[in-house]
Protein backbone atom coordinates (compact mmCIF):
# COMPACT_ATOMS: atom_id res chain seq x y z
CA UNK A 1 0.00 0.00 0.00
CA UNK A 2 1.19 3.42 -0.99
CA UNK A 3 0.71 5.65 1.59
CA UNK A 4 -0.13 9.38 0.29
CA UNK A 5 0.78 11.90 2.51
CA UNK A 6 -2.19 14.58 3.20
CA UNK A 7 -1.92 18.38 2.28
CA UNK A 8 -1.54 18.51 6.31
CA UNK A 9 1.36 16.70 6.14
CA UNK A 10 3.61 18.41 3.58
CA UNK A 11 4.38 22.25 3.96
CA UNK A 12 6.15 24.51 1.66
CA UNK A 13 9.68 25.56 2.38
CA UNK A 14 10.00 28.94 2.60
CA UNK A 15 13.43 29.94 2.97
CA UNK A 16 14.36 33.58 3.20
CA UNK A 17 16.51 35.77 2.10
CA UNK A 18 19.84 35.90 3.33
CA UNK A 19 21.56 39.38 3.95
CA UNK A 20 24.66 39.85 1.28
CA UNK A 21 25.75 43.29 2.79
CA UNK A 22 26.53 44.35 6.54
CA UNK A 23 24.33 47.56 7.90
CA UNK A 24 25.61 50.53 7.94
CA UNK A 25 25.43 50.10 12.10
CA UNK A 26 27.75 46.73 11.64
CA UNK A 27 30.12 48.48 9.55
CA UNK A 28 30.37 51.83 11.61
CA UNK A 29 30.31 50.48 15.56
CA UNK A 30 34.02 48.39 15.24
CA UNK A 31 36.42 51.06 13.92
CA UNK A 32 34.52 53.85 16.09
CA UNK A 33 35.07 51.92 19.62
CA UNK A 34 38.67 51.51 18.59
CA UNK A 35 38.69 54.84 17.82
CA UNK A 36 37.24 55.89 20.98
CA UNK A 37 39.33 52.89 23.14
CA UNK A 38 42.39 54.41 21.52
CA UNK A 39 41.56 58.16 22.20
CA UNK A 40 40.47 57.00 25.89
CA UNK A 41 44.04 55.10 26.56
CA UNK A 42 45.93 58.40 25.01
CA UNK A 43 44.17 60.11 26.62
CA UNK A 44 44.51 58.55 30.15
CA UNK A 45 48.57 58.44 29.67
CA UNK A 46 47.97 62.53 29.02
CA UNK A 47 46.36 62.88 32.13
CA UNK A 48 49.17 60.44 33.90
CA UNK A 49 51.27 62.61 32.86
CA UNK A 50 49.88 65.80 33.55
CA UNK A 51 49.16 64.41 37.37
CA UNK A 52 53.21 63.72 37.52
CA UNK A 53 53.74 67.35 36.30
CA UNK A 54 51.30 69.05 39.25
CA UNK A 55 54.40 68.19 41.45
CA UNK A 56 56.97 70.84 40.03
CA UNK A 57 55.69 74.49 40.40
CA UNK A 58 55.80 75.68 36.43
CA UNK A 59 57.20 78.85 36.52
CA UNK A 60 55.86 81.93 35.02
CA UNK A 61 56.24 82.76 31.31
CA UNK A 62 59.33 85.13 31.42
CA UNK A 63 61.62 86.18 28.82
CA UNK A 64 64.42 84.59 28.13
CA UNK A 65 67.77 85.59 26.75
CA UNK A 66 70.26 82.49 26.31
CA UNK A 67 73.74 83.01 26.58
CA UNK A 68 76.00 81.40 25.21
CA UNK A 69 78.81 82.24 27.45
CA UNK A 70 81.29 79.31 28.45
CA UNK A 71 83.18 79.90 31.57
CA UNK A 72 87.10 78.64 31.05
CA UNK A 73 88.98 77.03 33.25
CA UNK A 74 91.44 80.67 34.19
CA UNK A 75 88.01 81.97 35.17
CA UNK A 76 87.82 79.56 38.06
CA UNK A 77 91.87 80.02 38.27
CA UNK A 78 91.54 83.43 38.73
CA UNK A 79 88.16 84.26 40.32
CA UNK A 80 87.92 84.96 43.78
CA UNK A 81 86.84 82.17 46.27
CA UNK A 82 83.65 84.20 47.25
CA UNK A 83 82.69 85.03 43.68
CA UNK A 84 82.83 81.67 41.95
CA UNK A 85 81.02 81.17 38.81
CA UNK A 86 76.60 80.29 39.70
CA UNK A 87 76.55 76.36 38.83
CA UNK A 88 72.47 76.81 38.28
CA UNK A 89 72.18 79.61 35.63
CA UNK A 90 69.41 80.77 33.78
CA UNK A 91 69.65 78.71 30.65
CA UNK A 92 70.13 75.66 33.01
CA UNK A 93 66.87 76.67 34.99
CA UNK A 94 65.12 76.91 31.61
CA UNK A 95 66.55 73.98 30.07
CA UNK A 96 65.51 72.21 33.07
CA UNK A 97 61.77 73.44 33.37
CA UNK A 98 61.65 72.93 29.77
CA UNK A 99 62.21 69.17 30.16
CA UNK A 100 60.04 68.39 32.81
CA UNK A 101 57.06 69.60 30.65
CA UNK A 102 58.04 68.34 27.49
CA UNK A 103 57.16 64.59 27.90
CA UNK A 104 53.98 63.62 26.27
CA UNK A 105 52.50 66.49 25.49
CA UNK A 106 49.25 67.01 24.18
CA UNK A 107 51.10 68.14 20.30
CA UNK A 108 53.83 64.99 19.86
CA UNK A 109 50.42 62.71 21.09
CA UNK A 110 48.52 63.98 18.30
CA UNK A 111 50.72 63.77 15.74
CA UNK A 112 51.89 59.67 16.95
CA UNK A 113 48.20 59.06 16.74
CA UNK A 114 47.81 60.50 13.48
CA UNK A 115 48.65 56.98 11.57
CA UNK A 116 47.06 54.54 13.24
CA UNK A 117 43.82 57.13 13.36
CA UNK A 118 43.51 57.46 9.75
CA UNK A 119 43.70 53.64 8.99
CA UNK A 120 40.77 53.22 11.33
CA UNK A 121 39.40 55.92 9.19
CA UNK A 122 39.77 54.71 6.07
CA UNK A 123 38.13 50.73 7.20
CA UNK A 124 34.22 52.33 6.63
CA UNK A 125 35.06 54.54 3.80
CA UNK A 126 36.44 50.92 2.54
CA UNK A 127 33.81 48.89 3.44
CA UNK A 128 31.16 51.57 2.37
CA UNK A 129 32.79 50.68 -1.46
CA UNK A 130 32.36 47.34 -1.60
CA UNK A 131 29.19 47.27 -3.89
CA UNK A 132 30.68 50.07 -6.27
CA UNK A 133 33.64 47.93 -6.36
CA UNK A 134 31.45 45.08 -7.44
CA UNK A 135 29.39 46.85 -9.48
CA UNK A 136 32.05 48.09 -11.53
CA UNK A 137 33.76 44.83 -12.08
CA UNK A 138 30.60 43.02 -12.23
CA UNK A 139 28.10 44.95 -13.32
CA UNK A 140 24.31 43.67 -13.11
CA UNK A 141 23.00 43.22 -16.63
CA UNK A 142 25.88 40.39 -17.09
CA UNK A 143 26.16 39.17 -13.58
CA UNK A 144 23.83 38.16 -10.99
CA UNK A 145 26.12 38.02 -8.33
CA UNK A 146 30.01 38.31 -7.81
CA UNK A 147 31.48 35.14 -9.00
CA UNK A 148 33.71 33.46 -6.38
CA UNK A 149 37.17 34.63 -7.13
CA UNK A 150 38.89 33.90 -4.14
CA UNK A 151 41.41 31.43 -6.00
CA UNK A 152 42.23 34.24 -7.72
CA UNK A 153 42.46 36.69 -4.84
CA UNK A 154 44.93 34.26 -3.35
CA UNK A 155 47.25 34.63 -5.68
CA UNK A 156 47.35 38.32 -5.24
CA UNK A 157 47.42 38.12 -1.45
CA UNK A 158 50.35 36.04 -1.49
CA UNK A 159 52.76 38.36 -2.55
CA UNK A 160 51.13 40.84 -1.54
CA UNK A 161 51.23 40.68 1.97
CA UNK A 162 54.65 39.47 1.87
CA UNK A 163 55.86 42.73 0.78
CA UNK A 164 53.32 44.53 3.46
CA UNK A 165 54.32 42.47 6.06
CA UNK A 166 58.31 43.05 4.99
CA UNK A 167 58.30 46.37 4.73
CA UNK A 168 56.19 47.13 8.09
CA UNK A 169 59.26 44.52 9.57
CA UNK A 170 61.84 46.81 8.35
CA UNK A 171 60.02 50.03 9.69
CA UNK A 172 59.44 48.47 12.76
CA UNK A 173 63.24 47.32 12.53
CA UNK A 174 64.42 50.83 11.99
CA UNK A 175 62.27 52.73 14.52
CA UNK A 176 63.25 50.28 17.02
CA UNK A 177 67.10 50.42 16.31
CA UNK A 178 67.00 54.66 16.74
CA UNK A 179 64.98 54.07 20.05
CA UNK A 180 67.63 51.37 21.37
CA UNK A 181 70.56 53.58 20.24
CA UNK A 182 68.82 56.58 21.86
CA UNK A 183 68.48 55.34 24.87
CA UNK A 184 72.14 53.66 25.30
CA UNK A 185 73.61 56.71 24.16
CA UNK A 186 71.72 58.77 26.98
CA UNK A 187 72.15 56.16 29.82
CA UNK A 188 76.24 55.61 28.28
CA UNK A 189 76.64 59.39 28.82
CA UNK A 190 75.24 59.52 31.97
CA UNK A 191 77.05 56.97 33.56
CA UNK A 192 80.73 58.04 31.62
CA UNK A 193 79.49 61.40 33.53
CA UNK A 194 78.99 59.79 37.11
CA UNK A 195 82.08 57.55 36.83
CA UNK A 196 84.52 60.55 35.53
CA UNK A 197 82.87 62.65 38.51
CA UNK A 198 83.73 60.12 41.14
CA UNK A 199 87.11 59.17 39.57
CA UNK A 200 88.27 62.69 39.57
CA UNK A 201 86.73 62.96 43.32
CA UNK A 202 89.48 59.88 44.18
CA UNK A 203 92.36 61.49 42.89
CA UNK A 204 94.83 63.68 45.61
CA UNK A 205 96.15 65.60 42.69
CA UNK A 206 93.49 67.22 41.45
CA UNK A 207 92.73 70.77 42.69
CA UNK A 208 89.27 71.97 43.73
CA UNK A 209 89.01 74.48 40.89
CA UNK A 210 89.77 72.29 38.23
CA UNK A 211 87.21 69.64 39.35
CA UNK A 212 84.86 73.00 39.81
CA UNK A 213 85.51 73.40 36.00
CA UNK A 214 84.92 69.53 35.21
CA UNK A 215 81.71 70.19 36.98
CA UNK A 216 80.46 72.94 34.79
CA UNK A 217 81.75 71.73 31.83
CA UNK A 218 79.72 68.53 32.23
CA UNK A 219 76.85 70.72 33.34
CA UNK A 220 76.91 72.52 29.78
CA UNK A 221 77.15 69.14 27.80
CA UNK A 222 74.01 67.74 30.03
CA UNK A 223 72.40 70.97 28.74
CA UNK A 224 73.03 70.77 25.60
CA UNK A 225 71.42 67.52 25.43
CA UNK A 226 68.27 68.64 27.06
CA UNK A 227 67.80 70.96 24.28
CA UNK A 228 68.88 68.52 21.16
CA UNK A 229 66.26 66.53 22.34
CA UNK A 230 63.55 69.38 22.63
CA UNK A 231 65.15 70.66 18.70
CA UNK A 232 66.12 73.83 20.50
CA UNK A 233 69.33 73.76 18.88
CA UNK A 234 70.13 77.37 18.42
CA UNK A 235 70.52 77.55 22.60
CA UNK A 236 73.14 75.18 22.24
CA UNK A 237 77.19 76.30 23.82
CA UNK A 238 80.40 74.77 22.51
CA UNK A 239 81.67 72.09 24.77
CA UNK A 240 85.08 70.42 24.36
CA UNK A 241 85.02 67.90 26.45
CA UNK A 242 88.81 67.08 25.75
CA UNK A 243 89.52 70.65 26.80
CA UNK A 244 89.24 69.19 30.18
CA UNK A 245 92.51 67.17 29.46
CA UNK A 246 95.08 69.46 29.92
CA UNK A 247 94.31 71.02 33.39
CA UNK A 248 93.74 67.69 34.48
CA UNK A 249 96.94 66.56 33.17
CA UNK A 250 98.81 69.65 34.50
CA UNK A 251 97.43 68.75 37.96
CA UNK A 252 98.02 64.91 38.00
CA UNK A 253 101.79 66.14 37.26
CA UNK A 254 102.47 68.63 39.82
CA UNK A 255 102.74 65.73 42.27
CA UNK A 256 103.40 61.78 41.33
CA UNK A 257 101.06 59.54 42.76
CA UNK A 258 100.97 56.09 41.35
CA UNK A 259 97.25 55.67 42.37
CA UNK A 260 96.24 58.54 40.59
CA UNK A 261 98.37 57.39 37.76
CA UNK A 262 96.11 55.04 37.01
CA UNK A 263 92.74 56.70 38.01
CA UNK A 264 94.06 58.69 35.48
CA UNK A 265 94.34 56.35 32.96
CA UNK A 266 90.54 55.11 33.47
CA UNK A 267 89.74 59.59 33.33
CA UNK A 268 91.08 59.51 30.22
CA UNK A 269 88.72 56.20 28.68
CA UNK A 270 85.91 58.21 30.15
CA UNK A 271 86.90 61.43 28.13
CA UNK A 272 87.03 59.38 24.96
CA UNK A 273 83.95 57.75 25.42
CA UNK A 274 82.04 61.22 26.45
CA UNK A 275 83.54 62.92 23.01
CA UNK A 276 82.88 59.83 20.76
CA UNK A 277 79.12 60.16 22.32
CA UNK A 278 79.24 63.84 21.76
CA UNK A 279 80.34 63.74 18.53
CA UNK A 280 77.63 61.10 17.23
CA UNK A 281 74.50 62.11 19.40
CA UNK A 282 73.40 64.81 16.51
CA UNK A 283 69.79 64.74 15.91
CA UNK A 284 67.68 62.66 18.21
CA UNK A 285 64.40 63.98 17.29
CA UNK A 286 64.01 62.86 13.59
CA UNK A 287 61.19 60.47 12.32
CA UNK A 288 59.75 58.63 9.52
CA UNK A 289 59.59 60.54 6.01
CA UNK A 290 55.98 61.30 5.58
CA UNK A 291 56.34 59.62 2.12
CA UNK A 292 57.40 56.49 4.11
CA UNK A 293 54.12 56.65 5.88
CA UNK A 294 52.37 56.92 2.86
CA UNK A 295 54.10 54.13 1.57
CA UNK A 296 53.17 51.69 4.43
CA UNK A 297 49.53 52.52 4.32
CA UNK A 298 49.17 52.26 0.80
CA UNK A 299 50.58 48.38 0.75
CA UNK A 300 48.28 47.87 4.41
CA UNK A 301 45.68 49.12 2.33
CA UNK A 302 45.94 47.07 -0.73
CA UNK A 303 45.89 44.21 1.49
CA UNK A 304 43.18 45.22 3.04
CA UNK A 305 41.16 45.62 -0.71
CA UNK A 306 41.98 42.26 -1.62
CA UNK A 307 40.61 40.55 2.46
CA UNK A 308 37.48 42.91 1.73
CA UNK A 309 36.43 40.96 -1.81
CA UNK A 310 37.03 37.39 -0.03
CA UNK A 311 33.79 35.50 -0.30
CA UNK A 312 33.34 33.26 2.23
CA UNK A 313 29.01 32.91 2.01
CA UNK A 314 28.96 35.00 5.16
CA UNK A 315 28.64 38.61 5.36
CA UNK A 316 29.33 38.65 9.05
CA UNK A 317 32.58 36.52 8.35
CA UNK A 318 33.73 38.45 5.98
CA UNK A 319 32.99 41.26 8.01
CA UNK A 320 34.80 39.46 10.84
CA UNK A 321 37.76 39.18 8.90
CA UNK A 322 38.03 42.72 7.41
CA UNK A 323 37.78 44.14 11.05
CA UNK A 324 40.71 42.13 11.93
CA UNK A 325 42.58 42.98 8.89
CA UNK A 326 42.02 46.28 9.45
CA UNK A 327 43.13 46.12 13.65
CA UNK A 328 46.11 44.39 12.69
CA UNK A 329 47.26 47.02 10.17
CA UNK A 330 46.32 49.65 12.66
CA UNK A 331 48.50 47.91 16.08
CA UNK A 332 51.35 47.88 13.56
CA UNK A 333 51.08 51.11 12.55
CA UNK A 334 50.79 52.16 16.47
CA UNK A 335 53.67 50.25 17.61
CA UNK A 336 55.63 52.00 14.57
CA UNK A 337 54.82 55.29 15.36
CA UNK A 338 55.16 54.99 19.29
CA UNK A 339 58.88 53.51 18.77
CA UNK A 340 59.16 56.48 16.29
CA UNK A 341 58.41 59.23 19.21
CA UNK A 342 61.41 58.02 21.92
CA UNK A 343 60.59 60.41 23.99
CA UNK A 344 56.11 60.18 23.92
CA UNK A 345 54.16 57.49 23.96
CA UNK A 346 54.01 54.38 25.91
CA UNK A 347 57.66 52.88 25.02
CA UNK A 348 59.21 55.83 26.10
CA UNK A 349 62.65 56.55 27.29
CA UNK A 350 62.77 58.27 30.56
CA UNK A 351 64.63 61.48 30.86
CA UNK A 352 64.76 61.98 34.87
CA UNK A 353 68.22 60.51 34.36
CA UNK A 354 68.87 63.90 33.03
CA UNK A 355 67.95 65.88 35.68
CA UNK A 356 69.13 63.56 38.60
CA UNK A 357 72.41 63.61 36.46
CA UNK A 358 72.32 67.76 37.21
CA UNK A 359 70.93 67.31 40.96
CA UNK A 360 74.32 64.81 41.36
CA UNK A 361 76.76 67.51 39.48
CA UNK A 362 74.98 70.22 41.70
CA UNK A 363 75.29 68.49 45.02
CA UNK A 364 79.46 67.81 44.21
CA UNK A 365 80.05 71.62 43.27
CA UNK A 366 78.34 72.97 46.67
CA UNK A 367 80.50 70.70 48.49
CA UNK A 368 84.00 71.61 46.75
CA UNK A 369 83.18 75.69 46.55
CA UNK A 370 82.49 74.88 50.61
CA UNK A 371 85.94 73.79 50.53
CA UNK A 372 87.62 76.56 48.42
CA UNK A 373 85.90 79.04 50.53
CA UNK A 374 86.84 77.91 53.26
CA UNK A 375 90.43 77.43 52.60
CA UNK A 376 91.01 80.47 51.19
CA UNK A 377 94.42 81.34 50.28
CA UNK A 378 95.17 77.80 49.72
CA UNK A 379 93.25 75.97 47.27
CA UNK A 380 95.44 75.78 44.87
CA UNK A 381 97.62 73.55 46.91
CA UNK A 382 94.46 71.43 48.42
CA UNK A 383 93.51 68.41 46.55
CA UNK A 384 89.63 67.65 46.05
CA UNK A 385 89.35 65.00 48.26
Amino acid sequence: MTLIPSAEMTTPEVEAEAQSEPTVSEIMWPPTALLVLGAFMFLMLYLLWQRRRVKFKRPAQRKFHPSTFVYEYEDFVNCDPVNLPVFIADRDEYAIDKLRYFQNNGLSLLYMVMPPALTLLFCPMTLFMYSPITNYFWPKPYFESPPNVNDSLGCFLVPSGMVYAIMFGFAFQEVFEKHTNIDDKLKGQTLSMRKLVLLIESMETISPRTFLHVLHTLKDEITNIIFRIQSMENLCVSVNIWGLLKPLNSDQRKRQSPVDQIVFVEVLHCLHDLNVMSAESGCVTEHMHIFQWIFLETLGYFSFLGVLLIQADSYRMELAMCIVTVVSITLLCCVVSDLDFPFHGFFLIDLQMLIDLIDFLHTKSKDVQTRVVARTGTDKDTNVG
